[in-house]
């Protein structure tokens, strides 16, 4: 864990710094950067962004069940992880009204436009009162319009902190060959978290929702996490 001291009068004062993990839905980190956190075990924040409030999702015509039982698995695995972990409540894609074939088109209507420069503002005074030193956000290879706000909104600290991108809830295949990054000043870092290998599939475990939708079977993912020993990020140099 890493601290800075600061002089208070004739005394001084320790602070641990955080490291802020900011995940766009439910279960994102789990899945991308648990091998991180356990192998490190360093003071971490998860910081959800479109948890969204029981009023927005009551306004859908979909079932809300599976929503809240994320966001229950979410609390679980910051528990278990020995994270703190908060919300901010913004409504996600579908409950703005984005039709389904829009949900990967990378560009803000006038409402999310509102709402980028509002997470911003948010987010900016978040990381000041809470000593944040790093910033992992989505890379959002895929284009998926959440993971694309948040993106930009973590782009803006860039200047004052170390900023990185974990990779997009992966499903073991190469998304730079699928989805290829054109975006310069990238140093990819592979972390080898072949030594926390069971600490990663328990915490992907806590979302079984999620690995019916990726995975034939629970047998399946433990074998792709023991076939891929490490975790992608990618630190941003400009």
């Amino acid at each position: 864990m890493k601290y800075k001291i600061e002089l208070i009068g004739t005394g001084i004062k320790v602070i641990a710094l955080t490291k802020l993990f900011l995940e766009p839905h439910f279960g994102d980190i789990a899945w991308s950067c648990s091998g991180l956190l356990a192998k490190e075990g360093t003071k971490a924040t998860i910081l959800c962004i479109f948890s969204a409030k029981k009023c927005h999702l009551l306004k859908t015509k979909q079932s809300n069940g599976s929503q809240w039982y994320l966001k229950k698995n979410e609390k679980k695995y910051a528990k278990m992880m020995n994270t703190d972990l908060h919300f901010f409540n913004y409504a996600k894609y579908d409950l703005r009204n984005r039709p389904p074939q829009k949900f990967f088109t990378p560009i803000l209507s006038p409402l999310e436009q509102n709402l980028l420069c509002e997470l911003t503002t948010k987010l900016k005074e978040y990381v000041r009162n809470n000593n944040v030193t790093e910033i992992y956000c989505p890379k959002a290879s895929r284009s998926h319009i959440d993971h694309l706000l948040v993106k930009q909104a973590a782009t803006q600290f860039i200047d004052s902190h170390t900023v990185y991108y974990y990779e997009d809830c992966p499903t073991f295949i190469d998304d730079q060959k699928y989805f290829p990054s054109f975006e310069p000043n990238l140093e990819e870092i592979q972390i080898d978290i072949s030594s926390v290998l069971p600490q990663k599939y328990k915490g992907m475990l806590v979302f079984d929702e999620l690995i019916k939708s990726f995975f034939t079977s629970k047998e399946a993912l433990k074998s792709l996490i023991h076939k891929r020993p490490y975790e992608k990020y990618w630190r941003i140099h400009y």
